[in-house]
Protein backbone atom coordinates (compact mmCIF):
# COMPACT_ATOMS: atom_id res chain seq x y z
CA UNK A 1 0.00 0.00 0.00
CA UNK A 2 1.69 3.17 -0.48
CA UNK A 3 1.96 6.29 1.27
CA UNK A 4 1.14 4.34 4.40
CA UNK A 5 2.89 6.03 7.35
CA UNK A 6 3.45 2.74 9.24
CA UNK A 7 3.67 -0.55 7.98
CA UNK A 8 1.13 -3.18 7.64
CA UNK A 9 0.74 -6.93 6.61
CA UNK A 10 0.63 -7.40 2.62
CA UNK A 11 -2.61 -9.25 3.26
CA UNK A 12 -4.18 -6.25 4.49
CA UNK A 13 -3.45 -4.35 1.72
CA UNK A 14 -6.75 -1.86 1.16
CA UNK A 15 -8.82 -2.82 -2.01
CA UNK A 16 -11.68 -0.68 -3.09
CA UNK A 17 -15.08 -2.12 -3.78
CA UNK A 18 -17.61 -1.20 -6.02
CA UNK A 19 -20.65 1.03 -4.86
CA UNK A 20 -23.74 -1.40 -2.72
CA UNK A 21 -27.11 -0.10 -3.16
CA UNK A 22 -29.61 -1.27 -0.87
CA UNK A 23 -32.94 -2.58 -1.86
CA UNK A 24 -35.94 -3.24 0.39
CA UNK A 25 -35.17 -6.62 2.45
CA UNK A 26 -32.67 -7.07 0.49
CA UNK A 27 -28.61 -7.85 0.88
CA UNK A 28 -26.49 -5.02 0.80
CA UNK A 29 -24.81 -6.03 -2.87
CA UNK A 30 -21.71 -4.62 -5.56
CA UNK A 31 -23.58 -2.44 -8.00
CA UNK A 32 -22.53 0.99 -10.18
CA UNK A 33 -22.53 4.09 -8.12
CA UNK A 34 -25.84 5.87 -7.65
CA UNK A 35 -25.77 9.67 -9.04
CA UNK A 36 -26.09 11.52 -5.81
CA UNK A 37 -28.22 14.89 -6.31
CA UNK A 38 -26.12 18.10 -6.16
CA UNK A 39 -27.14 19.42 -2.44
CA UNK A 40 -28.63 23.29 -2.12
CA UNK A 41 -26.22 26.16 -3.41
CA UNK A 42 -26.39 28.07 -0.33
CA UNK A 43 -23.94 25.27 1.79
CA UNK A 44 -20.86 25.49 1.71
CA UNK A 45 -20.40 21.11 1.96
CA UNK A 46 -18.73 19.62 -0.77
CA UNK A 47 -21.31 17.39 -2.46
CA UNK A 48 -20.40 13.82 -3.27
CA UNK A 49 -21.75 12.77 -6.39
CA UNK A 50 -20.78 9.64 -8.07
CA UNK A 51 -21.26 10.42 -12.40
CA UNK A 52 -18.44 9.72 -14.05
CA UNK A 53 -16.82 12.18 -16.71
CA UNK A 54 -17.03 10.74 -20.22
CA UNK A 55 -13.75 9.35 -21.15
CA UNK A 56 -12.34 6.89 -23.43
CA UNK A 57 -10.92 4.85 -21.02
CA UNK A 58 -12.19 1.22 -20.82
CA UNK A 59 -11.15 -1.76 -19.03
CA UNK A 60 -8.96 -4.58 -20.80
CA UNK A 61 -11.35 -7.68 -20.71
CA UNK A 62 -8.30 -9.96 -20.97
CA UNK A 63 -6.81 -8.07 -17.64
CA UNK A 64 -9.94 -7.75 -15.68
CA UNK A 65 -10.82 -11.58 -16.33
CA UNK A 66 -7.02 -12.29 -14.93
CA UNK A 67 -7.96 -9.98 -12.13
CA UNK A 68 -8.23 -11.65 -8.84
CA UNK A 69 -10.43 -10.64 -5.76
CA UNK A 70 -8.66 -9.37 -2.60
CA UNK A 71 -9.08 -11.27 0.42
CA UNK A 72 -8.97 -7.65 2.80
CA UNK A 73 -11.68 -5.97 0.38
CA UNK A 74 -12.22 -2.68 0.93
CA UNK A 75 -15.47 -1.29 1.43
CA UNK A 76 -14.90 2.85 0.76
CA UNK A 77 -17.06 2.40 -2.16
CA UNK A 78 -20.18 1.18 -0.24
CA UNK A 79 -23.03 3.02 -0.06
CA UNK A 80 -23.44 4.92 3.35
CA UNK A 81 -26.10 3.19 4.43
CA UNK A 82 -24.33 -0.44 3.78
CA UNK A 83 -21.77 0.55 5.70
CA UNK A 84 -24.10 1.22 8.77
CA UNK A 85 -25.38 -1.91 8.30
CA UNK A 86 -21.90 -3.61 8.58
CA UNK A 87 -20.92 -1.94 11.71
CA UNK A 88 -25.13 -2.73 13.30
CA UNK A 89 -24.53 -6.20 12.80
CA UNK A 90 -20.69 -6.18 13.92
CA UNK A 91 -22.27 -5.42 17.11
CA UNK A 92 -24.36 -8.16 17.14
CA UNK A 93 -21.85 -10.91 16.57
CA UNK A 94 -19.87 -12.13 14.02
CA UNK A 95 -20.60 -11.16 10.13
CA UNK A 96 -21.17 -13.67 7.20
CA UNK A 97 -21.21 -12.56 3.46
CA UNK A 98 -21.71 -13.67 -0.15
CA UNK A 99 -18.10 -13.33 -1.43
CA UNK A 100 -18.35 -14.90 -5.30
CA UNK A 101 -17.35 -14.57 -9.08
CA UNK A 102 -14.15 -13.78 -10.56
CA UNK A 103 -12.34 -10.34 -12.40
CA UNK A 104 -14.65 -7.60 -12.72
CA UNK A 105 -17.54 -9.17 -11.67
CA UNK A 106 -16.35 -10.49 -8.83
CA UNK A 107 -18.82 -8.98 -5.48
CA UNK A 108 -19.33 -9.08 -2.36
CA UNK A 109 -22.77 -8.86 -0.12
CA UNK A 110 -23.38 -8.31 3.28
CA UNK A 111 -26.08 -10.91 4.72
CA UNK A 112 -28.39 -8.45 6.91
CA UNK A 113 -29.93 -12.38 8.48
CA UNK A 114 -27.15 -14.21 8.94
CA UNK A 115 -24.65 -14.01 12.30
CA UNK A 116 -22.77 -16.10 14.64
CA UNK A 117 -24.16 -14.69 17.78
CA UNK A 118 -21.76 -16.84 20.32
CA UNK A 119 -18.63 -14.85 18.32
CA UNK A 120 -18.07 -11.10 19.19
CA UNK A 121 -15.21 -8.47 17.88
CA UNK A 122 -12.60 -6.70 20.19
CA UNK A 123 -11.32 -3.68 19.35
CA UNK A 124 -7.50 -3.00 19.02
CA UNK A 125 -5.90 -0.07 18.16
CA UNK A 126 -4.28 0.51 14.36
CA UNK A 127 -3.23 3.90 14.03
CA UNK A 128 -2.08 4.29 10.43
CA UNK A 129 -2.68 6.55 7.16
CA UNK A 130 -2.51 5.18 3.75
CA UNK A 131 -3.39 6.62 0.08
CA UNK A 132 -3.92 5.22 -3.83
CA UNK A 133 -3.99 7.20 -6.64
CA UNK A 134 -5.31 5.23 -9.75
CA UNK A 135 -4.22 7.06 -13.44
CA UNK A 136 -5.51 4.81 -15.39
CA UNK A 137 -7.73 1.63 -16.17
CA UNK A 138 -4.05 -0.23 -15.54
CA UNK A 139 -3.57 1.09 -12.18
CA UNK A 140 -7.24 1.12 -11.19
CA UNK A 141 -7.69 -2.65 -11.46
CA UNK A 142 -4.17 -3.02 -9.80
CA UNK A 143 -5.63 -1.08 -6.92
CA UNK A 144 -9.41 -1.39 -6.50
CA UNK A 145 -10.21 -4.48 -8.66
CA UNK A 146 -13.61 -4.59 -7.26
CA UNK A 147 -14.08 -0.80 -7.74
CA UNK A 148 -12.87 -0.66 -10.92
CA UNK A 149 -16.07 -0.83 -12.90
CA UNK A 150 -17.75 1.65 -11.74
CA UNK A 151 -14.59 4.43 -11.54
CA UNK A 152 -13.15 4.11 -15.02
CA UNK A 153 -14.63 7.00 -16.22
CA UNK A 154 -12.82 9.07 -13.51
CA UNK A 155 -9.46 8.34 -14.97
CA UNK A 156 -7.43 8.73 -18.70
CA UNK A 157 -6.55 11.97 -20.03
CA UNK A 158 -4.59 13.45 -17.27
CA UNK A 159 -7.86 12.41 -14.75
CA UNK A 160 -6.87 10.18 -11.54
CA UNK A 161 -8.82 8.90 -8.65
CA UNK A 162 -6.99 9.17 -5.06
CA UNK A 163 -8.19 7.85 -1.89
CA UNK A 164 -7.09 9.03 1.51
CA UNK A 165 -7.43 6.64 4.60
CA UNK A 166 -6.90 7.27 8.06
CA UNK A 167 -7.30 3.95 10.24
CA UNK A 168 -7.52 4.09 13.92
CA UNK A 169 -8.45 0.12 14.80
CA UNK A 170 -9.94 -2.80 14.25
CA UNK A 171 -12.48 -5.07 15.62
CA UNK A 172 -11.33 -8.44 15.01
CA UNK A 173 -12.40 -11.93 16.52
CA UNK A 174 -10.15 -14.66 18.29
CA UNK A 175 -7.82 -16.56 16.01
CA UNK A 176 -9.22 -19.82 17.67
CA UNK A 177 -12.89 -18.91 17.59
CA UNK A 178 -13.92 -18.44 13.79
CA UNK A 179 -17.15 -19.35 12.95
CA UNK A 180 -18.30 -22.15 11.32
CA UNK A 181 -21.07 -23.18 8.74
CA UNK A 182 -22.94 -24.74 11.70
CA UNK A 183 -22.78 -21.58 14.10
CA UNK A 184 -24.42 -19.27 11.98
CA UNK A 185 -28.16 -18.18 12.71
CA UNK A 186 -30.55 -16.79 10.29
CA UNK A 187 -32.67 -17.21 7.39
CA UNK A 188 -30.29 -15.91 4.94
CA UNK A 189 -27.25 -18.56 6.19
CA UNK A 190 -27.47 -21.28 3.35
CA UNK A 191 -25.77 -18.33 1.27
CA UNK A 192 -22.97 -17.58 3.16
CA UNK A 193 -19.48 -18.07 1.83
CA UNK A 194 -17.39 -16.29 4.43
CA UNK A 195 -17.24 -14.68 7.50
CA UNK A 196 -15.55 -11.29 8.45
CA UNK A 197 -12.48 -12.03 10.61
CA UNK A 198 -11.88 -8.26 11.27
CA UNK A 199 -13.10 -4.88 10.56
CA UNK A 200 -10.52 -2.25 9.81
CA UNK A 201 -12.26 1.48 10.83
CA UNK A 202 -11.46 5.04 10.92
CA UNK A 203 -12.08 7.61 7.99
CA UNK A 204 -11.56 8.12 4.48
CA UNK A 205 -12.22 10.48 1.56
CA UNK A 206 -12.55 9.41 -2.35
CA UNK A 207 -11.58 12.32 -5.03
CA UNK A 208 -11.43 12.76 -8.66
CA UNK A 209 -9.36 15.28 -10.51
CA UNK A 210 -6.47 16.18 -12.85
CA UNK A 211 -3.82 14.10 -12.08
CA UNK A 212 -1.01 16.72 -11.56
CA UNK A 213 -3.55 18.59 -8.59
CA UNK A 214 -4.34 15.33 -6.68
CA UNK A 215 -0.30 14.64 -6.89
CA UNK A 216 0.50 17.92 -5.42
CA UNK A 217 -1.91 17.86 -2.45
CA UNK A 218 -0.81 16.36 1.07
CA UNK A 219 -4.06 15.38 1.78
CA UNK A 220 -7.43 15.07 0.29
CA UNK A 221 -9.15 14.53 3.70
CA UNK A 222 -12.06 17.07 4.63
CA UNK A 223 -11.86 19.14 1.67
CA UNK A 224 -14.84 21.14 2.08
CA UNK A 225 -14.84 23.95 -0.05
CA UNK A 226 -11.16 24.48 -0.33
CA UNK A 227 -10.37 22.93 -3.51
CA UNK A 228 -13.44 23.43 -6.00
CA UNK A 229 -11.06 21.78 -9.19
CA UNK A 230 -11.40 18.59 -7.18
CA UNK A 231 -14.87 16.18 -7.22
CA UNK A 232 -15.37 13.82 -4.16
CA UNK A 233 -16.58 11.00 -5.00
CA UNK A 234 -17.57 9.72 -1.26
CA UNK A 235 -16.09 10.82 1.97
CA UNK A 236 -17.14 9.67 5.60
CA UNK A 237 -15.97 9.76 9.18
CA UNK A 238 -13.71 12.46 10.85
CA UNK A 239 -9.81 12.25 10.42
CA UNK A 240 -9.42 14.88 12.96
CA UNK A 241 -11.57 13.09 14.93
CA UNK A 242 -9.21 10.12 14.50
CA UNK A 243 -5.96 11.59 15.79
CA UNK A 244 -7.43 13.05 18.82
CA UNK A 245 -9.19 9.63 20.21
CA UNK A 246 -7.58 8.05 22.98
CA UNK A 247 -5.24 5.68 22.26
CA UNK A 248 -6.65 1.97 22.58
CA UNK A 249 -10.53 3.14 22.44
CA UNK A 250 -12.93 3.38 19.81
CA UNK A 251 -14.11 6.98 18.21
CA UNK A 252 -17.56 7.54 17.63
CA UNK A 253 -16.39 10.05 14.32
CA UNK A 254 -13.59 7.60 13.69
CA UNK A 255 -15.46 4.42 13.28
CA UNK A 256 -16.56 3.96 9.03
CA UNK A 257 -16.02 0.78 8.31
CA UNK A 258 -12.68 0.80 5.94
CA UNK A 259 -11.65 -2.93 5.20
CA UNK A 260 -12.99 -6.21 6.05
CA UNK A 261 -10.58 -9.05 6.49
CA UNK A 262 -12.27 -12.37 5.16
CA UNK A 263 -12.25 -15.59 5.53
CA UNK A 264 -14.10 -18.90 3.76
CA UNK A 265 -16.68 -20.69 6.04
CA UNK A 266 -16.07 -24.39 6.61
CA UNK A 267 -18.17 -27.28 8.19
CA UNK A 268 -17.57 -28.94 11.49
CA UNK A 269 -14.67 -31.85 11.00
CA UNK A 270 -15.77 -34.87 10.75
CA UNK A 271 -16.01 -37.41 13.46
CA UNK A 272 -12.89 -39.74 12.92
CA UNK A 273 -13.76 -43.53 12.67
CA UNK A 274 -14.21 -45.64 15.75
CA UNK A 275 -11.44 -48.28 15.02
CA UNK A 276 -9.39 -44.56 15.38
CA UNK A 277 -10.82 -42.58 18.27
CA UNK A 278 -11.61 -45.53 20.37
CA UNK A 279 -9.62 -48.01 22.88
CA UNK A 280 -9.61 -51.62 21.99
CA UNK A 281 -12.87 -53.38 23.22
CA UNK A 282 -15.51 -50.60 22.47
CA UNK A 283 -16.89 -49.03 19.16
CA UNK A 284 -18.29 -45.78 18.79
CA UNK A 285 -22.10 -45.07 19.22
CA UNK A 286 -22.96 -41.35 18.48
CA UNK A 287 -20.27 -39.66 20.08
CA UNK A 288 -18.95 -41.78 22.53
CA UNK A 289 -17.60 -45.01 23.08
CA UNK A 290 -19.02 -48.08 24.86
CA UNK A 291 -17.81 -51.35 25.50
CA UNK A 292 -18.69 -53.84 23.00
CA UNK A 293 -20.92 -56.79 24.02
CA UNK A 294 -19.54 -59.92 24.84
CA UNK A 295 -21.37 -63.10 24.52
CA UNK A 296 -20.98 -65.02 27.61
CA UNK A 297 -24.32 -67.65 27.29
CA UNK A 298 -26.12 -68.11 24.01
CA UNK A 299 -29.45 -70.95 24.11
CA UNK A 300 -28.71 -73.15 21.35
CA UNK A 301 -31.33 -75.44 19.54
CA UNK A 302 -32.11 -78.99 20.81
CA UNK A 303 -29.24 -80.92 19.58
CA UNK A 304 -26.50 -78.12 19.74
CA UNK A 305 -24.16 -76.69 21.65
CA UNK A 306 -22.34 -73.09 21.08
CA UNK A 307 -18.49 -73.50 19.76
CA UNK A 308 -16.88 -70.01 20.16
CA UNK A 309 -19.30 -68.21 17.83
CA UNK A 310 -22.14 -69.97 16.57
CA UNK A 311 -24.40 -73.11 16.99
CA UNK A 312 -22.65 -76.73 16.44
CA UNK A 313 -24.41 -80.27 16.98
CA UNK A 314 -23.78 -81.86 19.25
CA UNK A 315 -22.05 -85.75 18.23
CA UNK A 316 -23.34 -88.95 20.04
CA UNK A 317 -19.94 -90.55 20.62
CA UNK A 318 -22.01 -93.70 22.08
CA UNK A 319 -21.14 -96.66 19.65
CA UNK A 320 -22.57 -100.36 19.84
CA UNK A 321 -20.03 -103.34 21.05
CA UNK A 322 -17.55 -104.24 18.64
CA UNK A 323 -17.53 -100.47 17.31
CA UNK A 324 -15.17 -97.64 18.66
CA UNK A 325 -15.80 -93.87 17.72
CA UNK A 326 -13.68 -91.55 15.74
CA UNK A 327 -13.47 -88.13 15.05
CA UNK A 328 -15.07 -87.20 11.88
CA UNK A 329 -15.87 -91.06 10.70
CA UNK A 330 -18.25 -91.81 13.81
CA UNK A 331 -18.33 -95.34 14.48
CA UNK A 332 -16.23 -97.29 13.23
CA UNK A 333 -15.45 -101.36 13.83
CA UNK A 334 -12.80 -102.35 16.81
CA UNK A 335 -9.43 -103.81 15.71
CA UNK A 336 -10.16 -107.82 16.07
CA UNK A 337 -7.96 -108.89 19.10
CA UNK A 338 -5.18 -111.49 17.83
CA UNK A 339 -5.67 -114.88 19.42
CA UNK A 340 -2.90 -116.38 21.46
CA UNK A 341 -1.05 -118.79 19.76
CA UNK A 342 -2.08 -122.98 20.48
CA UNK A 343 0.55 -124.38 23.09
CA UNK A 344 2.77 -126.36 21.96
CA UNK A 345 2.23 -130.21 21.66
CA UNK A 346 4.11 -133.27 20.55
CA UNK A 347 1.79 -134.31 18.08
CA UNK A 348 0.54 -132.62 15.24
CA UNK A 349 -3.34 -130.38 16.30
CA UNK A 350 -6.12 -129.64 14.01
CA UNK A 351 -6.15 -125.56 13.77
CA UNK A 352 -9.29 -123.60 15.46
CA UNK A 353 -11.28 -121.93 13.15
CA UNK A 354 -10.65 -118.12 12.07
CA UNK A 355 -12.74 -115.80 14.14
CA UNK A 356 -15.70 -114.32 12.22
CA UNK A 357 -15.68 -110.72 11.64
CA UNK A 358 -18.94 -108.93 10.97
CA UNK A 359 -19.37 -107.08 7.47
CA UNK A 360 -20.01 -103.42 8.22
CA UNK A 361 -21.01 -100.47 6.15
CA UNK A 362 -21.11 -96.47 6.44
CA UNK A 363 -23.89 -94.09 6.33
CA UNK A 364 -23.72 -90.44 5.39
CA UNK A 365 -26.27 -87.70 6.03
CA UNK A 366 -27.01 -83.38 5.98
CA UNK A 367 -30.44 -82.31 6.37
CA UNK A 368 -31.90 -78.97 6.39
CA UNK A 369 -32.94 -77.44 8.66
CA UNK A 370 -30.86 -79.72 10.88
CA UNK A 371 -32.53 -83.18 12.67
CA UNK A 372 -31.20 -85.39 15.24
CA UNK A 373 -30.96 -88.80 13.49
CA UNK A 374 -31.15 -92.14 14.68
CA UNK A 375 -30.43 -95.63 13.12
CA UNK A 376 -32.87 -98.60 13.85
CA UNK A 377 -33.85 -96.80 16.89
CA UNK A 378 -30.08 -95.70 18.53
CA UNK A 379 -29.59 -92.33 18.18
CA UNK A 380 -26.40 -90.79 16.35
CA UNK A 381 -26.24 -87.39 16.73
CA UNK A 382 -27.63 -83.89 14.88
CA UNK A 383 -26.57 -84.02 10.61
CA UNK A 384 -24.57 -83.70 9.37
CA UNK A 385 -24.04 -86.98 10.21
CA UNK A 386 -20.56 -88.21 8.33
CA UNK A 387 -20.08 -92.03 8.22
CA UNK A 388 -21.98 -93.57 10.53
CA UNK A 389 -21.08 -97.75 11.17
CA UNK A 390 -23.45 -100.15 10.46
CA UNK A 391 -23.92 -103.68 10.02
CA UNK A 392 -24.28 -104.66 5.96
CA UNK A 393 -28.13 -104.87 5.48
CA UNK A 394 -31.54 -102.97 5.69
CA UNK A 395 -31.56 -100.10 8.40
CA UNK A 396 -34.79 -97.69 9.62
CA UNK A 397 -33.39 -94.02 9.68
CA UNK A 398 -35.65 -91.78 11.84
CA UNK A 399 -34.98 -87.54 11.32
CA UNK A 400 -36.39 -85.44 13.71
CA UNK A 401 -36.63 -81.70 14.35
CA UNK A 402 -39.92 -80.74 16.68
CA UNK A 403 -38.91 -77.00 16.78
CA UNK A 404 -39.57 -77.82 12.79
CA UNK A 405 -42.50 -79.81 13.01
CA UNK A 406 -39.78 -82.57 11.29
CA UNK A 407 -40.77 -86.04 12.02
CA UNK A 408 -39.58 -88.72 8.84
CA UNK A 409 -38.44 -91.96 8.35
CA UNK A 410 -37.15 -94.04 5.54
CA UNK A 411 -34.85 -97.39 5.16
CA UNK A 412 -31.50 -97.52 4.06
CA UNK A 413 -29.76 -100.56 2.98
CA UNK A 414 -25.73 -100.48 2.70
CA UNK A 415 -23.52 -103.35 1.29
CA UNK A 416 -20.26 -104.22 3.50
CA UNK A 417 -17.55 -101.34 2.61
CA UNK A 418 -19.88 -99.32 1.03
CA UNK A 419 -20.85 -95.66 2.19
CA UNK A 420 -24.47 -94.11 1.70
CA UNK A 421 -24.74 -90.65 1.50
CA UNK A 422 -28.02 -88.61 2.04
CA UNK A 423 -28.33 -85.18 1.21
CA UNK A 424 -32.76 -84.48 1.84
CA UNK A 425 -34.29 -80.86 2.57
CA UNK A 426 -37.89 -80.88 4.34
Amino acid sequence: MSGMSRCTPPSAALVTLAALVVGCGDPYTLSTPVKAPPPPAATSERPVVATALPTTATLDQARCSATRKPSAPDTVTLDPSARAELDRLRALGAVAVRYEGEGCDAEIQVLSSCIAPAQKYAFSAYPATARKVARDPSELLATMPLGAPSLVGWVGENRAVRTDFVLAGQYALAPDAVPRVQDLRGPDCARATHVVSAVYVGAFSMVAGETAILERRATVMDLGSTAPELQVLAAEGNAEACRAAEPGKPHARCAVPLRLSLVPLVEAAPVASAAATCPAGSVRKGERCVMKEIVTEVDCPAGTKWQVDRCAPRVDTTCAAGMRFEAGRGCIPESPKKAAPPPMLAVASVPPPAARVEEVGYVSFDTYPYTRVSIDGRDVGVTPIVQAAVPAGTHTITFENPQESILRTTTVTVKAGENVSRRLAF
